[in-house]
């Protein structure tokens, strides 16, 4: 069986995501297991699938982070307003590290 790549997973992730917001499909995975977010119905389906295969919080972080970098949050520059995918995935994260936080 194939170990999962972390940085393959990450760009599968905001690729799905993107081809969410555009409706144009996201054919590019270098995962050499396929792209494991391929099928999911909801956002909270590709979070939970990124979550079972990375459960730590710094993964969860480094997504975070990820997500702000791929929709071009914290850059120089005028205000752009946030499409809903960004804004619930970033929900999502926030809450999830926030648990995994108190747990320790």
């Amino acid at each position: 069986m194939k170990e999962p790549s972390f940085g393959g997973d990450v760009a599968d992730f905001l690729g799905t995501l993107r081809s969410r917001q555009t409706k144009q499909p996201y054919n590019d995975s270098l995962n050499p297991y396929g792209n494991p977010f391929e099928g999911s119905e909801t956002i909270e389906e590709m979070v939970s699938r990124f979550v079972s295969v990375h459960p730590k919080k710094d993964d969860l972080e480094i997504l975070s982070q990820s997500l702000d970098s791929f929709f071009g949050v914290g850059t120089p520059g005028e205000l752009k307003e946030l499409p809903e995918e960004y804004s619930h995935t970033k929900t999502l994260l926030s809450n999830l590290i926030e648990e995994k936080s108190k747990k320790k």
